[in-house]
C-alpha cells in the first residue's frame, strides 16, 4: 500500500483529530490551512511536537484549539534549531 511506504498516517485517530481541529477553527472564526491543521493532527495523534516555520502565523491559534480539544501539543520553531 503506497501510504505505508511513504509513511501517511491513516489511522482513524489522526482523521478524527482532522474534523475536531477544522470544525473547531471554523467556530472561532480562524482560517488555519489544511497543512497546519494536518501537522497539528499528526502531533496530537502520535503525541510528537510541530516543527514550525518562524513567521507561521496560525499555531498561535492551533495551540488555543488543542487545548480546547484538551490535548496539549508542543510547538518548536526553526529558530530554535539553529544553535
Amino acid at each position: 500500500m503506497i501510504s505505508e511506504r511513504l509513511n501517511v498516517i491513516n489511522t482513524t485517530r489522526y482523521v478524527m483529530w482532522m474534523g475536531k481541529l477544522r470544525v473547531e477553527a471554523y467556530k472561532h472564526g480562524y482560517n488555519i490551512p489544511w497543512g497546519d491543521i494536518s501537522s497539528a493532527a499528526a502531533a496530537a495523534t502520535l503525541n510528537i511536537p510541530v516543527l514550525v516555520l518562524d513567521e507561521d502565523k496560525h499555531f498561535d491559534q492551533v495551540i488555543v484549539l488543542c487545548k480546547e480539544l484538551g490535548r496539549a501539543i508542543e510547538i518548536i520553531h526553526v529558530r530554535e534549531l539553529v544553535y
